[in-house]
């Protein structure tokens, strides 16, 4: 799954940081219906051009960025799925388990059309960091030219 979160992607109201729409699946990777649920969520991220699926990986219990998000979202078993609409956390997903079902919730309730890509913005901000760096370098040894040539 390439859209993976973690605590700093939530605010103190368990809200999403970037006004995100989509549904957020909490998953444990030992758990047996979290790896038959996983591909489903995969499958609607490469199939689906209108709803967004995050995933937040749970597993390592002892970490406390983790015991953070279980806490704050109440989370007693995997796997829990919440839905989000413009970064607003609207609650659990109760709904069914199959690809139908996720995406036909998700259109019904505000989230289609409203596709995000998590790891596209962090990349765009790396890549905007690094022309940054680039660019003073690149000042930094005009500078040096001049002064010594």
């Amino acid at each position: 799954m390439k859209n993976i979160l973690t605590l700093s992607d939530f605010d103190e109201n368990n809200n999403l940081v970037e006004p995100n729409s989509g549904i957020v699946l909490f998953f444990a990777e030992w758990c047996g219906h979290c790896k038959k649920l996983l591909p489903t969520f995969e499958k609607i991220d490469e199939a689906s051009k209108d709803v967004s699926v995050f995933a937040v990986n749970c597993s390592d219990s002892k970490d406390e960025d983790v015991k953070t998000l279980m806490k704050n979202f109440d989370i007693k078993g995997y796997p829990t799925i919440f839905w989000f609409v413009d970064g607003k956390n609207m609650g659990k997903y109760e709904g069914g388990r199959r690809e139908e079902d996720i995406l036909k919730f998700a259109k019904e309730n505000g989230m289609a059309g409203k596709k995000n890509n998590v790891v596209g913005k962090k990349n765009m901000r790396i890549v905007m960091h690094l022309f940054f760096i680039f660019l003073i370098l690149s000042l930094c040894s005009l500078i040096i030219y001049r002064i010594y040539c």
